[in-house]
């Protein structure tokens, strides 16, 4: 017994300073803070909140921010909001979030302040307003706050808070876009392809494109692979086109499982496999992509790549001629005109191709001149 007895004790004699240690670092640190010295403080927060050489611990980087923010340090003050309005390491509550944002936001703390305008357009823990949002999203713009600059950009573009302004719109994304910021560099690629506030070049958003694509964005990844199979900027490349949108369609980017699954059923840039070309399809028309719900039902009334099945598409095609795609409403015309897969019906022939005539489909403007 007293040899157990001893080791116990030497193990806790060991463990001791184990366990107390955290506790007077966490002390010394706060005794720093108080003598104006905060950083190394801050800095245990955030290794506490990102796991960085400790333990991910939310609730100890939660009482550190806390202590610090009420100390008036503006950076703890932007962290703490943050951490209630994700509800880490402490129950979500929008307006104790926005009350800390806005108080490290007055400070000046260009994060703080893009966060804080952002609550205020969603309306997290006070009144939506976006005349404000936008005050505050400007403050951090002119700081240099990337994401800032994006949404003061998209405002702009968008007429949300502002009057449309397309020069102004391109001169943030700009901003944003030579920072590094994916979404601004796809933005900027887009003021290019479109040539609204500045003169339309298809090379200059090409290389836009690329940047962002280069970064993972799938959009960006798209637009590029787009421009390759259009030749827009640069020399027509299906290979390097059915490459990007092979990328962004792995990422769930449904224009771009689309267009991929057009490249396998054409054999553009790739063997044509019609199999290849449902499947990416489906991909598509599962997230309600309507190009993609017309041609899965081509597929499925012909039997290409897929066991023919004429039910499943004039399913297909309803669902996306009730969305408005045009070949869909002509298809299902055809199909109730002769019978096809449904059982003929006259009224429902000229429904849909009355339809699609609205939209100037000639075929459809043709079939209801033949049925007066």
């Amino acid at each position: 017994m007293k040899k157990i007895l001893a080791a116990v004790f030497l193990i806790l004699a060991v463990a001791a300073p184990a366990h107390s240690q955290p506790a007077d670092e966490l002390a010394a640190l706060k005794a720093a803070a108080d003598q104006g010295n905060p950083s190394p403080l801050m800095e245990k927060g955030i290794s506490y909140y990102y796991g960085e050489g400790v333990r991910q611990d939310y609730g100890q980087a939660f009482e550190i921010f806390k202590y610090l923010a009420e100390a008036g340090q503006a950076p703890a003050q932007s962290a703490l909001g943050k951490m209630y309005d994700e509800g880490r390491g402490v129950a979500q509550d929008p307006a104790q979030a926005a009350f800390w944002l806005k108080k490290a936001a007055k400070q000046g703390f260009a994060r703080a302040q893009f966060h804080y305008g952002l609550a205020l357009e969603q309306g997290r823990g006070m009144t939506k307003n976006l005349t404000e949002a936008i005050k505050w999203y400007r403050k951090s713009a002119e700081q240099g706050f990337a994401m800032a600059q994006l949404y003061l950009g998209i405002s702009y573009d968008t007429a949300d808070g502002v009057e449309r302004d397309p020069v102004e719109a391109a001169k943030w994304y700009r901003r944003a876009a030579d920072q590094g910021l994916s979404d601004a560099q796809v933005n900027m690629g887009v003021v290019y392809w479109r040539g609204e506030a500045v003169e339309q070049d298809m090379v200059q958003a090409a290389k836009w494109f690329r940047r962002a694509a280069e970064q993972g964005d799938p959009q960006a990844r798209f637009y590029l692979g787009r421009a390759y199979s259009r030749g827009d900027g640069m020399p027509r490349d299906y290979v390097e086109s059915a490459k990007w949108f092979r990328l962004a369609a792995e990422q769930g980017h449904a224009d771009a499982q689309y267009h991929l699954g057009v490249a396998y059923d054409r054999g553009d840039g790739v063997r044509q496999n019609q199999v290849e070309a449902v499947k990416w399809y489906t991909l598509a028309a599962d997230q309600g992509d309507v190009d993609a719900m017309y041609n899965l039902g081509i597929s499925y009334l012909y039997g290409e790549g897929v066991r023919q099945d004429r039910s499943r598409a004039v399913s297909l095609f309803i669902k996306a001629a009730e969305r408005g795609e045009v070949d869909a409403q002509y298809a299902l015309g055809e199909l109730y005109r002769d019978g096809e897969g449904v059982p003929r019906n006259q009224a429902e022939a000229e429904k849909w191709f009355k339809m699609a005539a609205a939209q100037g489909h000639a075929e459809a403007l043709q079939a209801m001149a033949q049925t007066h």
